[in-house]
């Protein structure tokens, strides 16, 4: 185990190896989704609306066929 940690704590002090380039990249990743996090918001809310609308459509329409069949048993 001490073997393996020695050259991690060694490159940590340098400022290399994986641990620090996977940090590097995801705070790159993190600073480029806030950049477009105002678009993936405005997609998100459109696309509820979206839902929103087939859903009440549905809706609508099942009580349509609702309406029919209880005149029609009538």
């Amino acid at each position: 185990m001490a073997f393996k940690l020695k050259p991690e704590l060694v490159d940590a002090v340098k400022g290399s190896g994986d641990a620090i380039r996977k940090k590097e990249e995801t705070h790159r990743m993190a600073e480029a989704n806030r950049a477009f996090a105002h678009f993936r918001s405005t997609y998100l809310d459109r696309k509820r609306i979206k839902r929103k609308r087939k859903k009440s459509i549905l809706i609508d329409r099942f009580l349509e066929t609702n309406e029919k069949e209880t005149k029609d048993e009538t």
